[in-house]
């Protein structure tokens, strides 16, 4: 089962010092327009490159631009043996919306 937090929820856990890896899936062109500070760009049309840069050890957060495609990418990884592994609901998108309204929306 996926555990999905909300851009609010995982915005908290950053400011209390919790370590997270951030994981962008979205591809370039969506990331030329926006960004979260400190995230690791692992697009999805190339993502089982990146697979082995993943660590299990890590709480690895997913996000994408409204949290379909990186559920989809969460469900890989817990399928193939990640434990900490949280996507985030509603993405880039909601982020925008709830947590850091300067940011670009598309």
């Amino acid at each position: 089962m996926v555990k999905n937090l909300s851009p609010y929820e995982i915005n908290e856990m950053i400011k209390s010092g919790e370590k997270l890896r951030l994981i962008d899936v979205r591809e370039q062109w969506e990331r030329d327009i926006v960004k979260l500070v400190n995230s690791e760009h692992m697009p999805l049309s190339d993502f089982l490159k990146f697979v082995k840069e993943i660590n299990n050890e890590d709480k690895n957060v997913v996000y994408c631009h409204h949290g379909t495609r990186s559920l989809s990418v969460c469900k890989y990884l817990i399928k193939n043996g990640f434990k900490e592994v949280i996507n985030m609901r509603g993405g880039i998108h909601l982020w925008a919306v709830a947590v850091d309204p300067a940011l670009t929306k598309y």
